[in-house]
């Protein structure tokens, strides 16, 4: 099997700032050591390409390493034109550009394939070029952190995301906050992840403030994340290290820690889709660990705290994005590990997963299988709200207003739940009238919450799905978009804005040319545009 992963720096200095006497060829910065040759003869300062970060997987035979290299899957050969004048599910995705909608242009693949054999050659290439600066380029070891996290500056960003950023990461904040105990730990420990926090810290904090992050040292969150990129290949070649027999558990969780801290990243800017190359790498690790024949797979608390999180974010990304060959890890959680909204997560990816089965048999001239129990389907989002309800009582004591609020956030999940699975499956008994219903209920249980501050992290998915049931509800489109610009200016994250792009274009749409968000989703993704609802 093939993985090719290639992470570039993506940020639109990178394209806008090309060399300059090169730019109307593109031609490729040579990478020569001290400097660009091509830009020492034009007289120019090279601003380098960035980070580059390559997965070379050759196959295997009989435990023997093949040296050849097989090359990346193709669909069949169709010009962009034609794919996007036939606009098939069939289309070669892999010939349409990632972003479309954006100025943000992504040159990155990631092709996951990989089970449990390790990479063959895995080697990263990173510009190093002296104008970056002394600090831009030295990598820290974790004997360096402590004297590390006590320059000032480290220790605002440090604070900043323990304050501003970690807060929002879980369901509710408190004092078993793992984004807050398990991140910043590992952060002690890892290079890697310190550096991610740090790129996303400063990142945040730009955004919130709307002054670009550096530091006296002229560390930025971009000089930061190609540090914790660096760091990370190298954990992850050490990882697939020996055939993948002896593993780290301490460096198995940075690994895991480090990509999801760079999925936060990404979703702070709006026009990034780099998202999809961690969340791929996640998905991958999360393969590798719970594949059959893999002993290696760390089963320890954190570990599990680190899957978890991995799942989450599968289980949001995985609702949005339409790819015919998506494939979701067998995620081993422990039983300990089902408590508030596990249940209801975990049925909300069957419906997906059984939605995108059910596309392509049908699409194939099959009649696809569709749940047609509308009584199957309540049941098991009352068992998950009944589960999230009994989980919500072990949390630590709150006054009264925010349980209140927290129980209307479980009843917010339940409707609009129901509404995803009538919508992922239309030709049932559940009709219009009915997802209307629970539409309208969702929006007045979020009206209830009164601690918005608290809990306006959780409300993006549920706002779009009530988007996506406002196409002729005009007072519904209003509170929808009111709401997403409010929660993404108080939590600082970007990526609802694609979110709220789509359901624009969606609105603008007719029912019987587009009967639903699904089919229009499908549409765009066939012509670059994907995005993250989390």
């Amino acid at each position: 099997m093939v993985l090719i992963g290639i992470i570039k720096n993506d940020i639109a200095a990178f394209f806008s700032r090309p060399q300059r006497a090169q730019s109307p060829q593109r031609i490729k910065c040579d990478r020569s050591l001290p400097r660009c040759k091509k830009c020492a003869l034009k007289d120019v300062v090279c601003p380098g390409y960035g980070l580059r970060i390559r997965w070379r997987q050759t196959l295997s035979s009989g435990g023997q390493i093949l040296t050849g290299k097989q090359p990346a899957r193709r669909g069949p050969s169709t010009s962009r034109s034609e794919a996007q004048e036939k606009g098939s599910p069939q289309d070669d995705f892999s010939r349409l550009p990632l972003v479309e909608a954006h100025d943000h242009p992504v040159n990155a693949t990631y092709d996951t394939t990989l089970a449990c054999n390790p990479p063959t050659d895995f080697r990263i290439e990173a510009n190093e070029h002296p104008n970056h600066g002394e600090t831009g380029i030295t990598d820290i070891s974790a004997s360096d952190i402590a004297t590390y996290t006590r320059i000032a500056s480290v220790r605002h960003l440090l604070d900043h995301y323990d304050k501003d950023i970690a807060s929002s990461m879980p369901w509710v904040d408190g004092p078993d906050n793992e984004w807050r105990n398990v991140m910043l730990s590992l952060a002690l420990k890892s290079p890697s992840v310190l550096l991610a926090i740090l790129a996303l810290a400063a990142q945040h904090y730009s955004v919130q403030t709307g002054v670009a992050w550096s530091n006296e040292e002229g560390m930025t969150s971009e000089r930061y994340r190609d540090r914790s990129l660096r760091l990370l290949s190298q954990n992850i070649k050490n990882e697939f290290a020996e055939h993948g027999v002896a593993v780290c558990r301490a460096s198995a969780a940075a690994i895991l820690a480090t990509i999801l801290i760079l999925c936060k990243l990404e979703q702070v800017q709006s026009g990034s889709e780099l998202w999809r190359i961690h969340w791929k790498a996640a998905q991958t690790i999360v393969k590798r660990w719970t594949s059959p024949g893999c002993t290696t797979a760390p089963k320890d608390r954190t570990s599990r705290f680190l899957m978890k999180e991995v799942f989450v974010y599968d289980v949001f990304a995985s609702s949005t994005n339409f790819e015919d060959d998506a494939e979701h890890p067998d995620y081993a959680l422990h039983d300990s590990d089902y408590g508030f909204f596990l249940s209801w997560l975990h049925l909300i990816l069957q419906i997906t997963q059984a939605e995108r089965r059910h596309y392509s048999h049908s699409r194939d001239g099959g009649q696809g299988s569709c749940l047609h129990d509308v009584g199957l389907i309540r049941d098991r989002f009352r068992h998950a709200r009944e589960q999230s309800l009994t989980h919500s009582k072990r949390l630590p004591p709150m006054a009264r207003d925010m349980m209140d609020d927290l129980t209307a956030l479980i009843d917010v999940y339940h409707s609009v739940g129901l509404v995803y699975a009538f919508q992922a499956f239309p030709d049932g008994c559940h009709t219009t009238s009915t997802r209307l219903a629970l539409t309208e209920s969702a929006a007045e249980m979020i009206r209830r919450i009164v601690n918005r501050r608290a809990f306006q992290h959780d409300l993006l998915w549920p706002l779009f799905i009530l988007g996506t049931e406002s196409r002729e509800q005009l007072h519904l489109q209003s509170f929808v978009e009111a709401r997403l610009l409010e929660v993404m200016g108080a939590t600082g994250f970007g990526n609802g804005y694609a979110a709220l792009e789509f359901l624009r274009k969606f609105w603008q749409t007719e029912p019987s040319s587009v009967p639903n968000w699904m089919r229009f989703a499908r549409l765009q993704s066939q012509r670059g545009f994907r995005f993250l609802v989390i």
